[in-house]
């Protein structure tokens, strides 16, 4: 029990550490804007939903996405020490210290040799800003679904969800069509989830049909974990 409890006070900890690193060093010291490349999006047709992995349409009341910053622009902003091993490369941020670009050295997106290789961590207004923070959080969250489950059983049933790309508002706000295809393409049934599909699971999950589950970890993501798996 005492590990336990010890376990639950580390990730609050760790957790607190990061989000509190992060909202009092850009109050100090706010980053520089970065060069953003504006882009057009077609509007929406009036009456006409947007359907997953489909272009050309927009959320309701989005005017348009904005393209992240390019990677490279972002890094010459900051003075770096360069990170080279055989396995790992990217740079060392010494603006507040920050580990914000990391990269896969011969690890691939895809089974295609050409593809691109895999970021594990990329600097603030990229595509893929602070990753680390957000990583721990969903880690963090999956060992507690299992200890919850464990101490709350019988009585208690606890289970979690992890949904892959879903085609919310606020997601389609962020991507534009080009980027909404690319990740479809990643995809194996080619599109994003549907709220209402992962909403599904969590009412099974809540039902008497579910009597006998707990502890358990269920990725909906339209088979990408699985197939980012099978291509190592």
């Amino acid at each position: 029990m005492d590990q336990q409890r010890n376990l639950f006070v580390a990730i609050g900890i760790s957790i607190a550490i990061l989000i509190g690193f992060q909202i009092f060093y850009e109050r100090v010291f706010p980053p520089k804007p970065a060069p953003v490349s504006q882009t057009q999006t077609a509007p929406a047709v009036s009456g006409q939903a947007a359907s997953p992995g489909q272009g050309g349409a927009t959320a309701p009341g989005v005017q348009g996405a904005v393209q992240p910053a390019s990677r490279e622009n972002v890094l010459a902003q900051s003075p770096r020490v360069a990170i080279a091993t055989p396995r790992l490369k990217g740079s060392i941020n010494l603006t507040g210290g920050r580990i914000d670009d990391l990269t896969l050295v011969g690890y691939r997106e895809t089974v295609d040799p050409d593809s691109p290789e895999i970021v594990l961590l990329a600097p603030k207004s990229t595509g893929y800003p602070y990753y680390a923070d957000y990583n721990t959080t969903k880690a963090g969250v999956i060992e507690l679904t299992k200890s919850m489950a464990l101490e709350l059983a019988p009585k208690v049933r606890v289970n979690a969800v992890a949904p892959g790309y879903v085609l919310t508002p606020m997601q389609r706000a962020e991507y534009t069509d080009a980027m909404l295809d690319e990740v479809n393409q990643k995809i194996p049934i080619r599109r994003h989830a549907q709220p209402e599909e992962i909403a599904a699971l969590f009412a099974f999950l809540a039902s008497d049909d579910a009597q006998f589950i707990t502890g358990a970890i269920y990725t909906i993501d339209g088979g990408e974990t699985a197939g980012a798996l099978a291509s190592r």
